[in-house]
């Protein structure tokens, strides 16, 4: 066996092993919980979800962090490379990894400094997307108003008052390219996760930000 398909196989049972573990310990979790979430009266599905989304989050981070140098292994193998299926009771997640690199940080628009921001407007002109100053204003009042733009809802909230403010749609062209988050400086991960517990679905999408050891845009969504 090549050097390199070795090292794959032994990634991929590694992975295969690291799987099994996570069920074990959301199932492990949920039972612990189980008597928490009677006595609270709080709506069981609306907990559940959040625990399996903690707890695939976390041990997701735990797992790429430790084995970041493999990385692009690890996404372009036939396990990550494909939707991740997880069942355990009656919570089924859909599990989705992708690199996420190459995108222009929007927060850098709030820089006096045209130069800061030259790449995206370039961005904009290379594409033939006109109104490059005012998509500049809706992030800059956005940030007087709420701060930095921090995950993908808000970063679809701008796209969305462009679209509005422009009555166009051509900056879904460039949609993918631009980002809340400076890719330069951090080995990102872009996880998508559509749970499911008793027929009730839940979405949610975040970064895991290798670099720092970290979670990022962490939002979630009960549909």
């Amino acid at each position: 066996m090549k050097p390199n398909s070795s090292k794959k196989a032994i990634i991929l049972f590694v992975t295969l092993m690291f799987i099994l573990v996570i069920s074990s310990l959301i199932l492990k979790n949920l039972d612990d919980t189980n008597k928490y979430i009677d006595e609270s009266n709080k709506d069981i599905i609306s907990v559940k979800a959040l625990l399996a989304v903690k707890n695939i989050k976390e041990e997701f981070l735990n797992y790429f962090v430790k084995n970041k140098n493999d990385i692009n292994t690890l996404l372009e193998n036939g396990l990550f490379k494909d939707e991740l299926v997880l069942e355990y009771a009656d919570i089924k997640a859909n599990v989705r990894f992708e690199k996420y690199e190459e995108k222009h940080d929007i927060n850098l628009l709030n820089q006096k400094e045209e130069k800061l921001y030259k790449d995206i407007e370039d961005l904009f002109a290379n594409n033939n997307i006109s109104d490059f100053y005012t998509f500049r204003q809706i992030v800059i009042q956005n940030n007087k108003k709420y701060g930095d733009i921090e995950n993908f809802t808000q970063l679809k909230q701008i796209i969305n008052e462009f679209i509005k403010t422009t009555n166009s749609k051509q900056i879904i062209e460039i949609e993918g390219l631009i980002s809340f988050q400076d890719t330069s400086i951090s080995q990102l991960v872009l996880c998508n996760m559509d749970i499911l517990v008793s027929n009730e679905l839940i979405k949610s999408e975040f970064l895991y930000d290798l670099t720092n050891k970290s979670i990022k845009g962490f939002n979630i969504v009960f549909q």
